[in-house]
């Protein structure tokens, strides 16, 4: 993993809303949390890098929102943030968040042992992420998708846990192992706090 540079909390929830609302597998689940309905049309009709100032900071708020649980552990870890660079045999051996469907595929966590099990027929019980991964499979461009993947830890050592862009990430370990082009170089935002624990983040 190579640091570029340092980033801010304000680029990675840009980042995640430009990711969530570009796609259309959980847009509609966090539009909701934008109130006004106005604004709630033009941000899902309108693509982000046209957003206005404020509907950029309202589709943040609700991505924000809709992302709690799994975001709020994070940040009130009061994590410094920074822009990294993976290569893409990096990436199997990036974590999956703490939860037991992922758990039961790959009981090391690893995104290179949870991909060998999607990739053989697998699926999440109880949990729609291996029917989405197979349905973005085959259809997923690196170059059409907005935002970057977030992982966290402790330190810049790892482990890395991924806690945004998980799909993406292990479709591209699945390309690679599969001799599928991908692209040289993956940019993540990683977050690092010492204070992140089980106490304030259940992911980790």
């Amino acid at each position: 993993m190579k640091i570029l540079q340092p980033a801010t909390e304000e680029e990675v929830l840009q980042s995640w809303a430009e990711s969530e609302f570009n796609g259309s597998r959980h847009r509609d689940e966090i539009a909701p949390w934008i109130l006004s309905y106005n604004a709630r049309t033009r941000i899902l009709e309108t693509h982000p890098s046209k957003w206005s100032s404020i509907d950029r900071k309202d589709a943040i708020e609700a991505t924000r929102r809709a992302r709690s649980p799994i975001l709020d552990g994070i940040l009130k870890s009061n994590p410094s943030w920074r822009l990294v660079e993976i290569g893409p045999d990096e990436v199997g051996s990036l974590l999956h968040i703490d939860h037991p469907p992922f758990n039961a595929l790959a009981g090391d966590r690893r995104i290179g042992t949870f991909v060998e099990a999607l990739d053989a027929g697998r699926t999440t019980r109880g949990d729609g992420f291996s029917r989405g991964y197979q349905d973005l499979r085959k259809k997923f461009s690196p170059e059409k998708t907005l935002g970057l993947p977030g992982v966290a830890a402790k330190s810049e050592r790892g482990p890395f846990i991924v806690f945004d862009g998980l799909t993406r990430l292990c479709i591209l370990h699945s390309r690679l192992v599969a001799g599928e082009p991908v692209p040289a170089a993956i940019q993540l935002y990683l977050a690092v706090s010492p204070r992140l624990s089980k106490g304030c983040w259940q992911w980790l």
